[in-house]
């Protein structure tokens, strides 16, 4: 039987139940990734459902400081973008077959990640008016975050006092939320991590493949 993946320390005493499970289950998942095709559409089809089974829908957020996401991309080799990919591929379809049937030109994951953005929750294709019109507000959805971390930008400037350990730790759970929800929202890969001195935050842009 195989050993299930056992988070450090500092990240075990962030798991709730589900996430240890989860965790416990990932090892076979893990051995079929190393042995994969790097295009393979069955093990992104079968590791969305998997974590879709643990954790939910992806379009529902994670509970504060579960930090999962985080240890299984790493045992995965996968980015967090491309797993919040996965997700929403395996809450589209049912199987490949499906997905076949509806796409048959796609064929590869590059083809598919580029396929994603354009499809309605059935899997199928937008229309142009809807697409048009979901444009139209995210852009304006957008335009309120920007101005929403501009105002948090000032409010950081605001505090005088430095924080203390507990606050820290609470400040730390709250920018690991922000850098998930970035990253399955925008496909942006937010890491974060803490050292003695600072929080430390690195916005790497995942670029698309042609």
């Amino acid at each position: 039987m195989e050993d299930s993946v056992k988070p450090d320390a500092g990240e075990n005493q962030h798991l709730d139940r589900a996430a240890k499970r989860l965790l416990k289950e990932l090892p076979p998942l893990v051995k079929r990734w190393r042995d994969a095709h790097s295009q393979d559409l069955t093990i992104r089809m079968d590791t969305g459902r998997f974590l879709n089974r643990h954790l939910g829908p992806p379009n529902k957020r994670q509970q504060r400081g579960k930090g999962v996401m985080k240890i299984v991309c790493e045992q995965l080799g996968v980015s967090m973008s491309d797993a919040s990919r996965m997700r929403g591929l395996a809450q589209k379809f049912g199987s490949t077959a499906e997905l076949k049937a509806k796409h048959p030109t796609v064929g590869t994951w590059t083809a598919l990640r580029n396929l994603l953005p354009k499809l309605d929750a059935h899997g199928e294709l937008k229309s142009s008016a809807d697409v048009e019109s979901v444009n139209v507000e995210e852009v304006a959805s957008f335009e309120r975050l920007l101005h929403s971390l501009s105002d948090l930008s000032l409010a950081v400037d605001e505090v005088e006092t430095a924080p203390s350990d507990s606050e820290k730790k609470d400040l730390l759970s709250a920018l690991e939320d922000f850098a998930l929800a970035i990253s399955e929202r925008f496909h942006i890969q937010v890491s974060v991590s803490e050292s003695p001195q600072d929080v430390v935050l690195d916005f790497p842009v995942q670029k698309q493949a042609a």
